[in-house]
């Protein structure tokens, strides 16, 4: 069962978005222009932001709710990020 508490964090947070929506824009145009210009995009993160980069990577070189002609060039940097993490000293 859903906790209150939990539903009214993700309200919370979803609702902290609006204020988010200018720099969401600004850096999807700037997404934009980097790929038109033939530029590739690059992602990392750590922990589940690692996971959501490997996913998006994944929908760039496939792709993202409509088929298209050229893919885009990503890489995720987090591929093997545990074998990164567990040799560390």
């Amino acid at each position: 069962m859903i906790e209150e508490g939990s539903l009214k964090e993700h309200l919370e947070t979803v609702t902290k978005l609006r204020d988010l929506l200018n720099e969401i824009e600004i850096l999807g145009k700037r997404l934009t222009d980097t790929l038109k210009r033939g530029n590739k995009v690059l992602l990392m993160g750590n922990g589940g932001s690692a996971a959501d980069c490997q996913h998006i990577a994944a929908e760039l070189v496939g792709r993202f709710k409509k088929e298209r002609k050229k893919r885009i060039t990503s890489y995720s940097f987090n591929y093997r990020h545990i074998y990164f993490n567990s040799s560390r000293k």
